[in-house]
């Protein structure tokens, strides 16, 4: 046949190619996996491209809580081996707490087809935020509740969970242990004046309550001074009388009143004693700051280091916090977590929790990167539509169960922490915080405040010289009590009468008391 005949027909199609071997592996994968390939109960199709958009919401001012945030979607992102799907963050920082701009922030929100929020914001932006939870059934989680958050009466669902625990109750049994008959209560907000009003509500009648003596709302360290000032020159006594300060304030204004009263030469220092509220304890307290040690100072902490899961997170994050681009200065303030961002960081793991066990059970679909949406009903601010799995994302949120930096997290059925430890701590020489005893809050509503003298390396070394160590017998310190042998009750009656145990043949040698002790106003003769 001619050259150019056959060129005007159709050309012959040449042989294919072979793929090459990486490729049709490749292929094989995918095919498996549309077939159904099964990981952990759940049916992934090319697992790396699967999506689980969140939204997120922060108020200017709360870098660390981000970084806690982010730094907790990269843990679970780059966890191939354990994770089902990827998270994907759509985050918002905010200046304003202005309903009109956070409405349409929030329905922004939501068109972007979010499974559920999460975010640190202001009481005012709480609240906001708080309705537009409920009315569209979007799950919010975030690591603490404005105090003024009451349960709905209702008894419809509240949408949003708060990580970090109450702790009033801890305040009132710290007083009690320390045999305290009068507090001060000073703070500087208004969510400070509704735990107030939690601890009266809570205080019972009978011989081991306390009066709150005085009540003062504090705006700056200067009127906190102020106001130490003119608790001493009420009268001649007052000079000398021990006062135990309740303080509930942020941990800045916390640490600027200790050192400005350490610092001040006409205040009395060990005649007071702090009790810090929340958990600034678990914020970086400086160690050479030596206006600490002139204090008695107790507080709470959330977050405990000695554990290993803990220590594996802090040094993660440690090298996590060295490759930003920060100042030296930044850097070593986030060289620890304070309570906060640990509760930002759980948040994050417990709403993966309670979608997994969704996911399990096929009850909420994923969707596939780049997917505008799939067969979901997305909350719709215009249209008034709700999200169509919120009910169930925030049931199953109640439901988890986890250890995370803070102990351990369990809810309520209103979404209230549960079966949590707070960790009573106190200041000691070289500003090293040094844990005393701990509350346990159980699933009963029951709480234990438990001290760990006990253990002390002291007691052990008497033990080895053959003397023998007893528990006094009523549990206390020791007060001046009339109904008591010599007028005296606890461990001071002990020491004052030289009794020890019941027996008439035992030697009546009571010399030594080992007690975590603050010496008060009644002991000081002594």
């Amino acid at each position: 046949m001619p050259r150019h005949a056959a060129a005007a027909g159709p050309r012959p199609r040449a042989p294919p190619r072979p793929l090459p071997l990486l490729l049709l592996l490749q292929l094989a994968l995918l095919l498996l996996a549309g077939q159904g390939l099964h990981r952990h109960g759940l049916i992934v199709a090319a697992e790396a491209d699967v999506n689980l958009p969140l939204g997120a919401i922060f108020d200017q001012g709360t870098d660390e809580i981000r970084l806690a945030f982010e730094f907790a979607m990269l843990s679970h992102n780059h966890n191939m081996s354990g994770r089902r799907y990827e998270l994907e963050a759509f985050v918002d920082v905010i200046n304003t707490a202005d309903a009109f701009k956070l409405s349409k922030l929030i329905c922004s929100q939501f068109s972007r087809g979010v499974f559920a929020m999460l975010g640190a914001v202001s009481p005012d932006s709480f609240d906001t935020l708080h309705s537009y939870s409920n009315i569209f059934q979007m799950p919010f989680v975030t690591p603490w509740f404005p105090e003024k958050v009451l349960t709905p009466s209702s008894g419809s669902l509240d949408y949003a969970i708060s990580m970090r625990p109450e702790y009033h109750q801890a305040i009132i049994d710290v007083v009690k242990f320390y045999g305290w008959k009068h507090i001060i209560y000073m703070y500087d907000s208004h969510d400070g004046l509704l735990r107030l009003q939690q601890i009266y509500q809570s205080l019972k009648p009978g011989p081991h309550g306390f009066q709150v003596e005085m009540v003062k709302r504090v705006s700056n360290t200067s009127e906190a001074i102020e106001f130490l000032h003119s608790l001493e020159s009420s009268s001649k006594s007052a000079r000398w009388t021990h006062k135990y300060i309740v303080l509930d304030c942020t941990t800045e204004m916390a640490k600027e009143i200790v050192v400005a009263h350490a610092r001040d030469v006409q205040l009395g220092k060990r005649i007071y004693h702090y009790l810090l509220s929340g958990l600034i304890m678990d914020d970086r307290w400086e160690t050479d700051v030596l206006e600490y040690e002139a204090m008695n100072i107790t507080g709470f902490r959330i977050v405990d280091t000695t554990k290993k899961h803990v220590r594996d997170f802090m040094q993660g994050w440690k090298e996590h916090v060295a490759t930003l681009p920060a100042s030296p200065s930044a850097r070593l303030s986030l060289s620890s977590i304070s309570a906060h961002a640990a509760l930002m960081y759980d948040a994050v793991f417990v709403l993966v929790e309670a979608l997994n066990k969704l996911l399990k059970k096929k009850q909420v679909p994923l969707r596939r990167a780049g997917q505008a949406s799939n067969s979901s009903r997305w909350p719709d601010c215009n249209a008034s539509l709700t999200w169509e799995h919120g009910d169930k994302i925030s049931r199953n949120l109640r439901k988890v169960e986890l250890e995370g930096l803070t102990g351990d997290i369990r809810f309520n059925e209103a979404g209230r922490r549960v079966n949590y430890t707070l960790h009573v701590v106190e200041m000691s020489i070289n500003s090293n915080i040094v844990k005393r005893g701990f509350r346990k809050s159980e699933l009963t509503g029951k709480s234990h405040l438990m001290g760990r003298w006990r253990h002390s390396r002291c007691t052990a070394d008497w033990e080895r010289f053959g003397d023998k160590i007893v528990r006094v017998k009523d549990g206390k310190y020791g007060h001046v009590n009339p109904d008591a042998p010599a007028g005296w009750d606890g461990m001071m009656g002990e020491l004052i009468r030289m009794v020890r145990g019941t027996s008439r043949h035992f030697p009546p040698f009571s010399s030594i008391a080992a007690v975590p002790f603050t010496q008060g106003e009644q002991q000081h003769p002594f």
